[in-house]
């Protein structure tokens, strides 16, 4: 893929509609508030990709008549998403297993994919005359469904409450030779429904009393009632299905037997009720137990002929020749079919039997393969997990089939940890849970990875693992590969855009804000990362409004100079206090050559305390409320009404109904934030929440309100 890829979505929970341009076999990287949609964009792709069977309706928004929708991904993508999901659906499924798909993640290499493949080419031919010609699978089938008719049993022919016996052995064929005693239930015996209708007698069957049929309420004479019990008793407890499923598996097998053996079987099938069991019939059927039972023994190992079965180097030509069916030793199961049938797969384990150095080799080299694939894997995985200070190692068991076990023990002991939902903590699931994901990106190399906070709550020292893991220019599992990471989290946008961008893969970052539902992307580009204190300063020195240059100037000195004198001539400033104060007290001269010369090094030149405070009335501040467009500006504007009227705001919170939890984000906005060395602009990207300023346009409103009436009363 050279063209970017153009992801559309349109419906899907908060997100109206949203364009995210991907650079192909690079990083983008979505950086947004909490609620801003990230998790939405990451499960829409999800669900269009198909990764859990459900569809994109899930994200239909509450009331919308449109469905969710997205457009624009590659067709047929193999697409890998990181979220809580992965971790809910992949992860921690057993007490002691970590992922169900170890096998596909740690031993099917490129290089045990090359050594399997050599495997397969001299097999290949084999298993495939083996299914077409020897038709292995059917005739095993056919020997199962037989052998579950004489059930569970070791040395007797058949259990007491096989099929056999239930429905034919100790009966005979009742449906067939229905006895003049209950001639009138033949309809009903021998429809096709006879099963049902019986399970229905039997359940009306204990109303049965007084001479009075629970069904249509007729009286009976005992004679009735009698035959009526008696038809119930033998037909009852299954024996329909029994003597169905006996016949339908002897009738499956009848290709097998010969034409003598059909004759016999014929008759015990379709034979009349006996006093005792025909020993003949005893015979004749322990033959074909031993037969069928002959059979299934080797069918089943000749299906498993492939490299899990084949591993073990010392299998030779007499283990082939040990294979083979020898039809001679069936008295029974030998008709011309099963001749031929059997000789089509001795033929092929002859065929093996002359290859079987050639084999020996190849699986010697496809064991190989697996012991370093899994070998590799654990030293790569845990050298990774030791480097982010995880306290356990990953261990790898030998694979069974096709699965491998891939359990968790503290590092330096022989013990797997045991419960690990109980016994990892969060951070730990969620550290264990992106190396494992980080495992499957570099076994399988989707065409897209899609990474939903991947690492908000790590450390700085994991934090930074977990990227040189992901994106390091040199290792890193998503290098080359089309990747959108999403997240709330400044510090990870510093790390990968800042601070580590020349060790990390091609990388574009955005900053994503949603506005009532449109999802729109802001470009972050290199000089947008800033020092705080060099971003504050270049606020404060431009032609931006009073409040909201106050508020940056006020972070900036305390930042650089910690609460100095002119940090307290600019909180006295912003409370609006006829004169400037520190410790309750007026600035001494001394203080206030200091404080000139902090607030002109961070751009308040030529500071006239008494003139600024002039600019600070409620006239003014409302002024600048209505006429800045910027969330930022009007939020700093706020916070001096808010906080030099709080009485009257107070009232007009209570009248409004309004929660006053607007004032703390206000508030808080004039302390420093974070200890972040760098910050952006934030107009440019406005991390003001929209419903902030409507609840502050509410109070503003109010607030005029309160002071037209205070003007009207003071005239």
């Amino acid at each position: 893929m050279s063209e970017p890829i153009v992801v559309k979505l349109a419906c899907c929970n908060n997100i109206d509609c949203a364009t995210i341009t991907l650079k192909p076999n690079a990083t983008t990287v979505l950086h947004g508030m909490n609620g801003s949609g990230k998790s939405s964009v990451a499960k829409a792709i999800q669900l269009y990709n198909g990764d859990d069977g459900q569809t994109l309706e899930v994200l239909k928004p509450y009331a919308s008549e449109s469905l969710p929708s997205v457009e624009g991904l590659p067709p047929d993508a193999n697409i890998l998403v990181f979220n809580e999901d992965y971790v809910d659906s992949t992860l921690f499924k057993g007490d002691m297993e970590l992922i169900e798909n170890g096998y596909k993640i740690f031993v099917v290499t490129p290089e045990y994919r090359k050594a399997a493949k050599a495997t397969d080419e001299l097999l290949a031919d084999a298993v495939k005359r083996l299914r077409d010609e020897g038709k292995v699978a059917e005739l095993l089938s056919t020997v199962n469904n037989l052998l579950s008719c004489f059930g569970k049993v070791s040395k007797q022919t058949y259990s007491k409450v096989s099929p056999i016996a239930k429905g034919i052995v100790l009966k005979g064929n009742l449906i067939e030779h229905v006895s003049p005693r209950y001639d009138s239930f033949t309809p009903l015996i021998q429809g096709d429904n006879a099963k049902d209708w019986l399970q229905w007698r039997d359940k009306g069957s204990k109303y049965n009393s007084r001479g009075v049929c629970p069904y249509c309420g007729k009286t009976l004479e005992q004679s009735e009632l009698d035959i009526c019990n008696e038809m119930q008793s033998l037909y009852g407890g299954k024996y329909i299905d029994s003597c169905t499923k006996t016949i339908e598996s002897f009738g499956e097998a009848e290709v097998l037997l010969s034409e003598n053996a059909r004759a016999q079987a014929d008759a015990i099938l379709h034979g009349k009720l006996e006093e005792e069991p025909n020993p003949e019939n005893k015979a004749f059927l322990a033959c074909i137990k031993a037969d069928t039972e002959g059979l299934k023994a080797k069918l089943e190992k000749i299906q498993q002929l492939n490299y899990s079965f084949l591993k073990d180097e010392e299998k030779d030509a007499d283990y082939f020749e040990g294979l083979k069916i020898h039809v001679e030793r069936l008295e029974k199961m030998n008709s011309q079919f099963a001749v031929e049938r059997i000789n089509s797969i001795n033929a092929v384990l002859d065929e093996l039997s002359s290859k079987v150095r050639d084999i020996q080799i190849a699986i010697g080299r496809q064991s190989a393969a697996l012991r370093k694939s899994i070998k590799a894997s654990m030293a790569d995985m845990n050298a990774f997990l030791e480097s982010a200070g995880f306290p356990y190692e990953i261990s790898i068991a030998s694979p069974d089939g096709a699965r491998c076990a891939v359990s968790l023990r503290p590092r330096g002991l022989e013990m797997n940890v045991e419960d690990l939902k109980s016994h990892l903590s969060y951070g730990e699931r969620n550290s264990l849970a992106i190396a494992l994901f980080s495992a499957q990106v570099k076994s399988e190399k989707p065409d897209m990875v899609v990474l939903d906070d991947p690492i908000s709550s790590f450390d700085q020292n994991k934090k930074y693992a977990i990227l040189q893991r992901l994106f390091s220019k040199s290792k890193g599992v998503c290098r080359g590969i089309t990747t959108l990471l999403l997240t709330h989290d400044f510090e990870t946008l510093i790390m990968i855009g800042k601070v580590h961008k020349d060790l990390l893969c091609d990388t574009s970052c955005f900053y994503a804000r949603n506005d009532g539902g449109e999802l729109s992307l802001i470009p972050v580009e290199d000089d947008d990362f800033n020092s705080a204190v060099q971003c504050f300063k270049a606020i404060v020195a431009s032609d931006a409004s009073l409040p909201y240059r106050i508020a940056l100037a006020r972070r900036a000195v305390e930042i650089a100079y910690g609460k100095s004198p002119a940090w307290h001539v600019l909180s006295s400033l912003m409370h609006c206090r006829e004169v400037a104060t520190m410790r309750e007290q007026e600035l001494t001269d001394e203080e206030w050559k200091e404080a000139k010369k902090q607030l002109e090094d961070i751009g308040l030149k030529d500071f006239n305390y008494q003139d600024l405070l002039s600019q600070l009335g409620n006239a003014e501040l409302l002024s600048v409320y209505d006429q800045e467009p910027s969330p930022v500006e009007k939020i700093c504007a706020f916070r001096l009404l808010a906080d030099n009227n709080a009485g009257e705001m107070s009232q007009v919170c209570n009248r409004a109904n309004i929660d006053e939890t607007v004032f703390k984000f206000a508030n808080e906005y004039f302390h420093i934030e974070n200890l972040m060395a760098y910050q952006f602009d934030p107009v440019k990207f406005n991390t003001v929440p929209a419903g902030i300023i409507g609840t502050c346009d509410k109070l503003i409103a109010g607030f005029k309100v309160q002071l037209e009436r205070q003007a009207v009363a003071d005239s």
